[in-house]
């Protein structure tokens, strides 16, 4: 095997043993999930797997980031290239994020706060999340679909909790995604929109399809 053929072999393998091992973690927790587990689901060494990430901290982090990235560009795709305000990208992060999240157990994010480089990142992540919520309002508001009188700072940290509650207490096994994301719109997000706003909401929900059936990379 040549060097770029050998180079290109574990650029590949990297990527599947994120698939492999972000898949585990997610569908049974971290901790029920062992380096040795995701090595013989690749049928690869463990010598091979800790060559390529040195503890399953690192592993999880690289796992982290590549699916934080995948989120972020999915949202910007469809801000960019089919969106026609901004309620309708919050109200397709609210979908994305219930899509995500209803794959995942549980107990992955109790046990994700055990390792304190996924806190340092998980903290970045909600800082320049957050950040960025409140620029994003500041547009709503001057599109004229947001109220104006309103802390947008405090309004994107009760979204963000709320829908880890929903994931929590895996409201998704009671109730189909399709009407938590229905009663948390009408709810939540117009509360928080102007007249224009809820026209906006409104039209939305009327539509049949809202997205929540296609399939999840998660």
């Amino acid at each position: 095997m040549d060097k770029n053929t050998q180079t290109a072999y574990r650029r590949n393998l990297k990527g599947m043993i994120l698939d492999v091992a972000m898949h585990e973690f997610y569908s049974n927790g971290i901790k029920s999930v062992k380096m040795d587990d995701i090595a013989k689901k690749l049928q690869i060494s463990k010598r091979t797997l800790y060559e390529i990430y040195g503890n399953k901290e690192e592993l999880l982090l690289e796992g982290l980031r590549r699916d934080e990235l995948f989120f972020e560009k999915q949202l910007q795709h469809f801000a960019s290239e089919q969106a026609r305000n901004v309620m309708e990208i919050v109200m397709k992060f609210f979908q994305m994020q219930m899509k995500r999240l209803a794959m995942v157990n549980p107990c992955f994010f109790v046990e994700l706060h055990k390792y304190d480089l996924i806190v340092s990142y998980l903290d970045k992540v909600h800082i320049r999340r957050n950040v960025r919520s409140v620029e994003f309002f500041k547009t709503g508001i001057k599109e004229g679909l947001f109220k104006e009188d309103l802390d947008y700072e405090l309004i994107s940290l009760l979204c963000e909790e709320m829908i880890r509650g929903v994931m929590a207490k895996e409201l998704y096994r009671v109730y189909d995604l399709q009407h938590i994301f229905r009663n948390i719109i009408i709810v939540f997000v117009r509360g928080f929109a102007t007249k224009e706003g809820i026209a906006v909401i409104d039209k939305l929900l009327a539509k049949e399809n809202l997205g929540l059936e296609e399939s999840s990379k998660f």
